[in-house]
């Protein structure tokens, strides 16, 4: 059985951990049971001003996701926090030692709102390839002004769009095992910059093709050129960061 691995860097905020591990519950673990998923979730030890929880508290609430059926969490603490870019790579290097063959990133306050059929599209990861989950803020998608109407794979409930270049949005991205050991021995993991940043900016990366994959509805995904906020629509999308990003509290305060 493939075993995907989800690293997810988070901090104290159980409004988010409570959404979050909702939405992998209802769209990845209970949608996949022809895979077995390693959860690697570190928790800083740092809460953000209007926020509740504990470290515990979010670590319980992760722990749920363990069913004995296809997933097993595995939790990891830091105080003084390590901040997002080297909780990266600590995520980065605790999926090498478990064997797992993909990872998908997470960000612990996105949330997964339409089931991820990964059985139809995986495989396109496998020679290096950078797959991309469509993500979306409430407002606006964050695959514009990337995504084209092209397209490159069709499944039965997805659609694989090429993009017009390489971007890096570390949330939703899938790599194989083998990127993954590249990333973690080109990148420098700058503490003072975003992760995405840091690995956009990796020979492994640059040189890789980033593929779009789109929900279909009714059977059908569709691209519009030209739309600046949603070339691609909200419903086609599987991952929407709505919680942190549009409070009026806890975020960069």
């Amino acid at each position: 059985m493939t075993k995907i691995g989800i690293t997810i860097p988070a901090i104290v905020d159980q409004e988010c951990a409570d959404a979050v591990v909702k939405g992998i519950a209802s769209n990845i673990v209970e949608k996949n049971y022809d895979f077995e998923f390693v959860i690697f979730l570190n928790i800083d030890n740092y809460c953000r001003k209007g926020c509740s929880g504990t470290p515990q508290s979010i670590s319980e609430k992760y722990k749920e996701l363990e069913n004995g059926k296809n997933c097993i969490v595995k939790v990891f603490h830091h105080s003084p926090a390590l901040g997002l870019t080297r909780s990266s790579k600590f995520l980065f290097e605790r999926f090498m030692e478990e064997g797992c063959e993909f990872l998908l990133f997470l960000d612990d306050d996105c949330v997964i709102i339409n089931p991820i059929p990964f059985l139809e599209f995986i495989h396109l990861a496998k020679n290096g390839d950078t797959i991309h989950l469509a993500f979306a803020y409430d407002d606006r998608s964050v695959e514009s002004p990337f995504i084209t109407n092209n397209v490159y794979f069709d499944g039965e409930n997805t659609r694989v769009f090429y993009n017009n270049r390489v971007f890096c949005t570390e949330n939703g991205t899938i790599f194989c095992r083998g990127m993954v050991k590249r990333i973690l021995k080109q990148c420098n993991f700058n503490p003072m910059h975003n992760p995405e940043d840091e690995i956009g900016k990796t020979k492994a990366y640059m040189d890789s093709p980033v593929y779009t994959v789109a929900r279909k509805i009714n059977g059908n995904a569709t691209v519009v050129p030209g739309v600046r906020f949603w070339p691609l629509p909200k419903e086609n999308h599987f991952i929407v960061d709505a919680i942190r990003y549009y409070r009026k509290v806890g975020w960069n305060k």
